[in-house]
């Protein structure tokens, strides 16, 4: 049972991880380009 949580939390706690790393690459990207005048 602890195995199947230690599992669980593991790849909880890198899937977090990974979602605000996208989440700072996906804002960074947002103000570079906002940076750039339309036209």
């Amino acid at each position: 049972m602890s195995k199947v949580l230690q599992k669980y939390g593991f790849e909880y706690i890198l899937n977090i991880a990974f979602n605000s790393q996208c989440d700072f690459l996906f804002s960074t990207y947002l103000l570079e380009t906002s940076r750039i005048p339309a036209g």
